[in-house]
């Protein structure tokens, strides 16, 4: 999101402007960021709320239950929860490039 903001601002047309287009750039970047991060972080948590609800679902350890066909949801929970911990994580990585790289 922040990148497509970027581009928008800094080159509208066909030629690149030397400011943004878009008034207080920094300050949108900055809040997108930190939505993304509570967005992620809520995801994660609810994710880990199914992972400890599914915890009794079945009996036996990973083989078992791939061989049975038996564990799906809390197979959708631990997915929902490596995704939503690789978006709050890979969002962490962007933050220096909004903090230290000119927007345009």
């Amino acid at each position: 999101m922040n990148a497509t903001l970027a581009q928008e601002a800094c080159s509208p047309g066909t030629e690149p402007l030397a400011t943004p287009a878009i008034a207080n750039l920094h300050s949108i970047h900055v809040v997108v960021l930190v939505v993304s991060l509570l967005v992620s972080a809520s995801a994660a948590m609810i994710a880990l709320g199914a992972w400890r609800a599914t915890r009794n679902e079945q009996a036996g350890g990973p083989h078992a239950l791939l061989s049975i066909g038996e564990g799906r949801s809390r197979f959708m929970a631990l997915a929902g929860l490596l995704t939503s911990a690789g978006f709050f994580i890979g969002t962490l990585f962007s933050i220096p490039a909004v903090l230290f790289v000119p927007a345009c």
